[in-house]
């Protein structure tokens, strides 16, 4: 054991003089060498992310990594981006115009690759359309006028509809737009949330508002929030350090070189 711990010793003590012998010989291509490393790594910073997937944390053998696995493949994916369109006015949803805008971009949700299936009141219309007219009026849009919007939400609150409340408030100003993603990663969601807003701003323009919302959209926008504090954490730290060092030095030009071996 003693002749490992002092074989272990001269390796160590030959590279450390290897090291010294070379900083004395070249100590500008050294100072070069990190500050070019030094350089990197603050550009690094700019582009630096975090993603994390919680129940990619979990042994593959857990319950939940297995009940998510089967849900994943026999039905929609098991997570929700929640997506709520506003309008203005009250009952502004019942308008043809932004009716057929919302189908438009549900239409739209539906063929990112991302996306595994969209829930909406839209959904609701189509099916009582379908069952009453045989779908001609939901596929020839020009018939989905104020009225008949209205007579099939009202058909459907009668009939003992009891969760359009889920899907739209009672004025009918927000709808709500249920997203389902098999992809559980947290910055992945909040990216994506992002990509539907931007979408949502072609098709709508100013006739309606719309949010990305939900508990793994959220904590992705956290996130980001984190990692800016860090920074400025830091910088505010070095900043704090450096005004330090030149007050107890009494010299900018010593403070500013004192600060070296901290950015090294």
């Amino acid at each position: 054991w003693n002749d490992e711990v002092s074989k272990s010793q001269r390796i160590l003590t030959r590279l450390l003089f290897t090291i010294q012998t070379a900083v004395q010989k070249k100590p500008v291509l050294i100072v070069c060498i990190f500050a070019i490393g030094l350089a990197a790594s603050f550009w690094g910073l700019l582009y630096f992310t975090i993603e994390t997937d919680f129940s990619k944390r979990l042994d593959e053998k857990n319950s939940i990594r297995i009940d998510e696995k089967f849900y994943n493949m026999k039905f929609a994916g098991s997570n929700f981006l929640e997506v709520f369109i506003s309008t203005p006015e009250p009952q502004g949803l019942l308008d043809p115009e932004v009716f057929s805008r919302v189908i438009a971009f549900q239409k739209k949700l539906e063929q990112m690759p991302e996306v595994d299936s969209v829930v909406s009141v839209v959904d609701l219309i189509e099916t009582i359309d379908r069952e009453l007219h045989s779908g001609q009026s939901f596929n020839s849009q020009d018939a989905l006028t104020r009225p008949l919007l209205a007579q099939y939400l009202l058909l459907f609150e009668m009939s003992g509809g009891e969760d359009l409340d889920r899907l739209a408030n009672y004025d009918y100003q927000t709808m709500r737009m249920a997203v389902r993603l098999s992809d559980t990663r947290v910055r992945f969601t909040f990216d994506l949330g992002n990509r539907v807003k931007r979408v949502a701003h072609d098709v709508f323009g100013d006739t309606a508002t719309v949010h990305a919302t939900g508990l793994t959209y959220l904590m992705g926008m956290f996130l980001d929030e984190i990692i800016n504090g860090q920074r400025m954490g830091l910088v505010f730290a070095f900043v704090s350090i450096l005004l330090l060092m030149i007050i107890w030095m009494k010299s900018v030009r010593l403070g500013l070189w004192s600060m070296l071996p901290n950015l090294l």
